[in-house]
Formats: C-alpha cells, sequence, structure tokens
C-alpha cells in the first residue's frame, strides 16, 4: 500500500501548489548580494537559458531556455527559471523555480499554454553547482 500513499502525497502537494503556488528550491551562498546575483546570472547563462529579466537590486532573473518540439510538430515546450536572491544572516539566498510550458494545439487554441512546475530534477543541482563555482574566492589571509 506504499504505492497509494505516494500518489496521495503527490495528490497533496499538488493542490498546496495549485493554492499557495509553486514550491521554490533554495540554498544558501555565503557572498555578498552582488557577487551571489553576478555568479546567479552567469551560471543561468552557462546553462543556455536567455536571460529576459533581471535586476541586482531586486534580486530577480527570470529567463528561458529555447523552444523544443513535439514528434508532431503540433506540441512545443519550453522551460522557465525563475531566480530570487535575497540576503540571510548567513549570506544570500537563492531560490530557484524551473517552470514547464508546453502547448498542445489538441487541447488548447493558439497560444495557449500550460504551466508546471518541475520537480524532481537534477537541474536545481546543476544550476546551485555553477553558482556555487562562479563564486569569487574568499582572499587568503
Amino acid at each position: 500500500m506504499t504505492g497509494c500513499e505516494s500518489v496521495r502525497s503527490d495528490l497533496s502537494a499538488g493542490v498546496r501548489e495549485k493554492i499557495h503556488g509553486p514550491v521554490f528550491q533554495t540554498r544558501v551562498f555565503a557572498g555578498t548580494q552582488r557577487d551571489v546575483f553576478e555568479a546567479a546570472r552567469a551560471s543561468v547563462a552557462g546553462m543556455g537559458y536567455k536571460i529576459t529579466r533581471s535586476g541586482a537590486a531586486q534580486g530577480v532573473i527570470e529567463a528561458f531556455n529555447a523552444l523544443s518540439t513535439g514528434e508532431t510538430l503540433k506540441t512545443t515546450q519550453q522551460l522557465r527559471l525563475q531566480v530570487r536572491i535575497s540576503p540571510v544572516a548567513e549570506g544570500c539566498e537563492v531560490a530557484a523555480l524551473f517552470t514547464q510550458m508546453l502547448e498542445n494545439d489538441f487541447n488548447k487554441g493558439r497560444g495557449q499554454a500550460t504551466e508546471n512546475a518541475v520537480k524532481n530534477t537534477s537541474l536545481y543541482d546543476v544550476l546551485f553547482g555553477r553558482i556555487a563555482g562562479n563564486l569569487p574566492k574568499p582572499p587568503s589571509p
């Protein structure tokens, strides 16, 4: 019966997401907001995403990857990445959310897409690893 429990858990998470919005994945990095922002910006660009909106003072980055088409050419999909950077006691918290936008002519009109959070993906680990690698190294004493 553990399979039923995991389905119930997924359903309740989906309902929670519909009410409260998707859940951002977070990590804390040591550094100034400006340094973490620049590291995140370089990381997003390095992953092949086109940055469409960013602001160091606001601590916001929004980016999209390239459009891809399905087998029938009637389906297109694209990933959207939202990054929020905010100062915390230990440095800066980076909150990231990958969402998949899917347009399918079978059940939607032209130009109408659905957008769903991408969960359980290694994209978060790749992003956070790149940010850590792009941060300036602290000066040695």
